[in-house]
């Protein structure tokens, strides 16, 4: 069973981020698996965002430089939090609650929101899936800093195939849905989906301990053809959304947004 945590945060104190805020929601998240004890293990984090559900990009490199966000009181921040649950005896509720808001608290973090998704396998079917019946589509997606692979090299662009692949594995991975049985509908989708309007760039982000991993990011428009693709599809980046997409998904990286499906 997986567990997505949907928090919305407000700053008590002046916050200073001098490394990827990723990074830094990864690090609270790991701090609540020891506050809780055994049972949990992470999945994916997404970013620092704010009331706009634009990236806190702190870390970012610039030339030779580290550029340093400082957080002031007030901003409004959201983040999602993604575990699987590994024991039915797992202590969730109000010990998670406190463990999350103590933890937060620390850095001049308050909680004014927080939202438990709890998915098993059956779970899948209550997903969205339903899409107005055409033959064409719009499809409009926001990528936070992601990275995708492609037999070792780092594809830094929105490629439409590394994305359907992506997600065919994250789900198969926590959906226990073999692989092997997803390849030829994977291999459908991707010939019936293209990259239309790419508008992301590439930042390079520092991590910690002084290393740094280069994404992409933005917003990006693909067409999709057939009804039944797109039903898929929408079913995938639903899941997609909980357990992100593409490398380093625990450190913040492939947070993805659904912004739109347009019909043509």
């Amino acid at each position: 069973m997986l567990l997505a945590i949907d928090l919305e945060l407000y700053v008590s104190k002046p916050l200073p981020l001098i490394s990827w805020s990723g990074a830094f929601v990864s690090m609270l998240a790991r701090n609540v698996v020891k506050c809780v004890g055994e049972g949990l293990n992470l999945v994916a984090v997404s970013p620092l965002v704010d009331k706009d559900w634009r990236p806190v990009l702190s870390g970012r490199r610039v030339r030779q430089y580290r550029e340093q966000v400082v957080l002031e009181v007030g901003t409004n921040l959201r983040t999602r939090i993604t575990y699987e649950i590994l024991s039915e005896s797992t202590a969730i509720g109000q010990h998670l609650i406190t463990c999350v808001q103590e933890l937060l608290s620390r850095y001049g973090l308050e909680v004014a929101a927080i939202e438990f998704k709890f998915l098993d396998k059956h779970a899948v079917d209550d997903l969205p899936r339903d899409v107005p019946h055409a033959q064409q589509y719009l499809l409009s997606l926001q990528f936070y800093p992601t990275i995708f692979v492609f037999r070792g090299w780092r594809v830094l662009y929105p490629s439409p195939s590394r994305l359907i692949y992506s997600l065919a594995r994250a789900v198969s991975k926590h959906y226990e849905l073999r692989y092997e049985n997803m390849k030829k509908l994977v291999h459908k989708l991707t010939r019936y989906i293209e990259l239309l309007r790419d508008g992301t760039g590439i930042v390079e982000l520092e991590i910690g301990s002084n290393r740094t991993i280069k994404a992409f990011w933005g917003e990006v428009l693909y067409g999709v053809y057939g009804y039944e693709n797109m039903s898929i599809l929408r079913l995938l980046l639903s899941l997609g959304e909980i357990i992100n997409v593409g490398k380093s998904r625990g450190i913040g990286f492939g947070s993805i947004k659904l912004l739109h499906i347009k019909p043509l």
